[in-house]
C-alpha cells in the first residue's frame, strides 16, 4: 500500500471553521466545514475572542501543584524515556514529569513501555504558553496506536499545546492513540493548541467530546492553527453549545 503523503492544513487563529478531515486506510476524506464536529467546529459566528477562554482554562487551573523539574536538562535534541504508566506527580518516569523537565526539540520515548494505557487523573498535560513547562517544539514517539493510548478518562482534556506566535513551533505526535478528552469550555478536549503545528503521524484521535457555555465552540477533538496528518484519524467526536 502507497503510504500518504502528508498534507498542511493552515487557518488563521480566529477564522470562522476549517474543514474535517480524516484518513483511513490511507484515504482521505474531506468534509464540510458545517460537518465539521471534530476539528475546530464553529457552532456560531465569532463574538469573543479565543484567547479570554484560554486564560479561563488557565485561571481553572491556577490552584493545581506545580511539577518540580525532576530530571537535569538535557542537550537540545536529546531523546527521553518514560518508564512508568502512571500520572502520579510523584512518579519521575511518568510521561508528565518526563515531559515537564524536557528541552526544546527533545524527543520523548513511549516505546518501552509494558502497558497499553496512560490515564491521566491530574488533568491534562499542558506543554503550552499557559502551563507551567512551555515547548514549542517536542516529539511524542509512541509504539504503535494499537500498542499504546494515552487518555483523560472523559476527565479533562488530555494535551494543552503551543505558543501564541502562529508560525512557531510543531508538537509531534507519532504511532499512538490519544482519547476520551471531555470539556466544558469551549475549547478543544483532546488536543487544544494556542498557536504553532501540531503533526499526527499514524495516530487516532477519538472520542473527543466538547461542550460550551459560550456562543461559539472552538472544536470536539482538535483545535489548532496548522495541522498535518499522515496515515492518521479522528474519529468519534464532537462538539455543541
Amino acid at each position: 500500500m502507497k503510504s500518504l503523503r502528508p498534507f498542511r492544513l493552515r487557518m488563521k487563529p480566529l477564522a470562522a471553521s476549517f474543514s474535517f478531515l480524516f484518513v483511513v486506510g490511507g484515504a482521505a476524506v474531506a468534509m464540510p466545514a458545517d460537518a465539521a464536529v471534530g476539528i475546530g467546529a464553529r457552532n456560531a459566528p465569532h463574538v469573543s475572542p479565543r484567547y479570554a477562554l484560554r486564560q479561563q482554562q488557565r485561571a481553572s487551573r491556577a490552584a493545581r501543584t506545580r511539577i518540580a523539574h525532576v530530571a537535569s536538562p538535557r542537550a537540545i535534541g536529546a531523546t527521553r524515556v518514560v518508564t512508568s504508566c502512571s500520572d502520579d506527580l510523584g512518579d519521575a518516569g511518568s510521561l508528565r514529569n518526563v515531559l515537564a523537565s524536557a528541552q526544546e526539540g527533545d524527543t520523548i520515548d513511549l516505546g518501552k513501555l509494558t502497558c497499553s494505557t496512560i490515564t491521566l487523573v491530574n488533568g491534562p498535560i499542558d506543554t503550552s504558553v499557559l502551563g507551567d513547562h512551555h515547548l514549542y517544539d517536542v516529539t511524542l514517539q509512541g509504539p504503535g496506536r494499537d500498542a499504546l493510548t494515552i487518555e483523560a478518562a472523559g476527565q479533562s482534556q488530555v494535551f494543552v499545546i503551543g505558543g501564541f506566535s502562529s508560525n512557531r513551533g510543531t508538537f509531534t505526535a507519532n504511532d499512538l492513540t490519544i482519547a476520551n478528552g471531555t470539556y466544558s469550555g469551549s475549547l478543544a478536549a483532546c488536543v487544544e493548541g494556542f498557536g504553532g503545528a501540531l503533526a499526527l503521524n499514524r495516530v487516532s484521535v477519538t472520542n473527543c467530546h466538547t461542550t460550551g457555555r459560550y456562543s461559539l465552540v472552538f472544536g470536539g477533538a482538535v483545535d489548532v492553527t496548522t495541522l498535518f496528518m499522515t496515515d492518521s484519524s479522528i474519529t468519534n467526536s464532537t462538539s455543541a453549545a
